[in-house]
């Protein structure tokens, strides 16, 4: 278990504020490890405690029930649409600005497509990809906003259930290349009992920051709460040698 915060956490109700008319009462997640992660039977990752910490300071504590796995592309459907609803790690985007009320950035993902160093693949340009079969964990982020268009030609692209997977069907030579978080990728090989020095990096996908984006109904007052409360999280006090924000993020490498 992650520090005695989680524990904490687990023990308050689900529970929205009645100060805030448009409060939060779910957020949708998909795992992106390391910053969201529910394996085992309990959420964890340093996005997930950064949020429920600014969630009770603004005034809008969620317990982990409130916390929900959701296809990225109904997620997305949900939080536009239905008021309370908000998405835990989103991308802020110009197509998406307009659909949500934003906090963050709350979070940084590079995501990348990896392959054996022996196999000498190459690739110039994202057409380069149509020629490699690529293993992607299915209605994961990337799944939904960088491979739709790959659904002319279905067998190029293997959706799993997880990395684990992903990097089975790679050691085996079932896929030529797997997309995973550059952040992580690392510690994802070495559990699967991979040589991470046997694999490169071939392509970025997107290096962004992402968000927490709300329900546009939400309340204005409890997004600048939430802000706040983010922006002094971030903030490094005297005698601290780094802010808590960045201690919580340090804490998971």
């Amino acid at each position: 278990m992650r520090p005695f915060l989680i524990t904490l956490i687990l023990a308050m109700p689900l529970f929205v504020c009645a100060a805030f008319a448009g409060g939060i009462d779910t957020l949708y997640y998909a795992r992106v490890e390391p910053h969201v992660d529910d394996t085992g039977g309990y959420m964890k990752g340093p996005t997930v405690e950064v949020i429920y910490r600014i969630m009770k300071e603004a005034g809008n504590p969620l317990s982990p029930k409130a916390l929900r796995f959701m296809p990225w592309g109904q997620a997305l459907a949900l939080a536009k649409t239905e008021k309370g609803k908000g998405i835990m790690t989103l991308i802020r985007t110009p197509e998406r600005e307009k659909h949500f009320k934003w906090v963050g950035p709350i979070g940084h993902v590079s995501l990348g497509a990896w392959a054996r160093i022996s196999r000498h693949i190459e690739i110039a340009s994202i057409q380069d990809l149509y020629e490699y079969r690529i293993a992607v964990v299915r209605h994961s982020a990337l799944d939904y906003d960088f491979l739709q268009e790959w659904d002319s030609t279905p067998e190029r692209v293997e959706r799993v259930n997880s990395p684990k997977t992903q990097l089975n069907m790679l050691k085996e030579g079932r896929v030529d290349l797997v997309i995973l978080n550059a952040q992580n990728v690392r510690k994802l090989f070495l559990l699967q009992g991979l040589d991470p020095d046997a694999y490169e990096q071939v392509w970025t996908f997107v290096n962004s920051d992402f968000y927490l984006a709300l329900n546009r109904d939400t309340d204005d007052a409890l997004v600048d709460a939430l802000q706040a409360a983010l922006d002094r999280l971030k903030t490094r006090r005297p005698g601290q040698s780094k802010s808590t924000f960045q201690w919580i993020y340090d804490s998971y490498q």
